[in-house]
């Protein structure tokens, strides 16, 4: 607060000052000037007293927390997803569930920090400090400490490799945000390389879905359990979330496609987010092989990095060609027919050999 007394003081005299010396001299500032000028400066601190109010550092507040959840826009239309204070990449786990055929896993985790209202809202979970109970829709539930739960995690995974399992994790919207949190807290905890020796890598069932049935309105997994299996669930508890995507995925009868085309290998997950495969769009993209308008088409189609590969190997540059110029059913390229376009994507592939 002294600093700022103290700068506004020395502006002060400098302003004084330069006005009596253009006076002595007849110089500018002339009154016009000086009126002009003591308005400005009027309007400063008005500024700088509202900028100091209660209301004004509200306000300022929501503006962020606005900005901050338009980077989050795309769970309006692929889904929602919710963790204990933060909704994001660096929320704590409240709940860690797995589901493989019959066997499945199932622990809460004692809140690191607290359970935000709209959290609270959605997962039904509430966390009393005071007395250290965790309540799941207003019933208590047993909890352990992040690190115990990791660890019984880990001892599920062991259990599954016992009966040489290869073991692929999926969640839907799981690229995006479940194994970047498992990723964090893993880390946090260094079980991180432990925890990679029993997993091959995941998979993201929300691109396999937008994939399969791209009429569907929305992405959220409770509006395609409704329109597949006509069912409603508990969604955000985790538990009931992979029992339900276990059957939604059985349904497709296309888990094949789900492990080739989704698929990311845990080495790829940083804290940054999963980093593309060699073999991916995101690849070609970060190359410039693609531009980022024909990366956006390819990635709304149901054309992947191996369409493209096999495309090339059979029959070059005339193999992309024939794939990427087909007419859709409104007359269009499926991609595109810009030949310099398909050419760049040749070159890769020739260059890889």
């Amino acid at each position: 607060m002294n600093d700022v007394n103290l700068s506004d003081s020395k502006n002060s005299r400098r302003g004084s000052h330069s006005t009596t010396v253009h006076e002595e001299l007849g110089l500018s500032p002339g009154i016009a000037t000086t009126v002009t000028a003591a308005i400005r400066d009027k309007d400063v601190n008005r500024k700088r007293t509202v900028a100091k109010t209660k209301e004004f550092k509200l306000q300022r507040l929501k503006l962020k927390s606005q900005r901050s959840s338009e980077t989050r826009s795309h769970e309006i239309r692929e889904g929602d997803t919710y963790c204990s204070n933060v909704i994001g990449r660096q929320s704590s786990i409240t709940q860690i569930s797995a589901v493989c055929e019959e066997q499945e896993f199932n622990r809460y985790a004692t809140p690191t920090q607290e359970i935000s209202e709209d959290a609270c809202r959605v997962t039904g979970l509430k966390f009393n400090t005071a007395t250290n109970e965790l309540l799941y829709n207003d019933e208590p539930v047993s909890h352990k400490h992040p690190q115990q739960v990791l660890l019984d995690f880990i001892q599920f995974l062991m259990s599954l490799c016992a009966s040489d399992k290869h073991i692929v994790l999926a969640a839907h919207n799981n690229r995006r945000f479940d194994s970047i949190i498992l990723f964090n807290q893993l880390k946090f905890y260094k079980l991180w390389n432990h925890f990679s020796r029993y997993i091959v890598g995941f998979c993201d069932t929300l691109p396999f879905f937008k994939m399969l049935y791209p009429e569907f309105e929305n992405y959220k997994q409770e509006y395609i359990a409704q329109k597949l299996l006509n069912e409603a669930y508990s969604a955000h508890n985790a538990l009931d979330d992979c029992r339900m995507l276990m059957s939604l995925v059985k349904k497709t009868e296309k888990i094949d496609v789900l492990l080739s085309d989704y698929f990311y290998s845990s080495h790829q997950v940083t804290f940054q987010g999963v980093q593309p495969n060699k073999e991916s769009l995101e690849h070609l993209l970060r190359n410039k092989v693609l531009s980022r308008t024909i990366f956006k088409k390819l990635e709304d189609s149901t054309l992947t990095y191996n369409h493209l590969k096999i495309s090339y190997h059979r029959d070059g540059f005339d193999g992309l060609f024939y794939l990427l110029s087909e007419k859709t059913g409104s007359g269009k390229a499926r991609i595109s027919n810009n030949r310099r376009v398909i050419q760049k994507i040749a070159d890769f592939f020739s260059n890889e050999e």
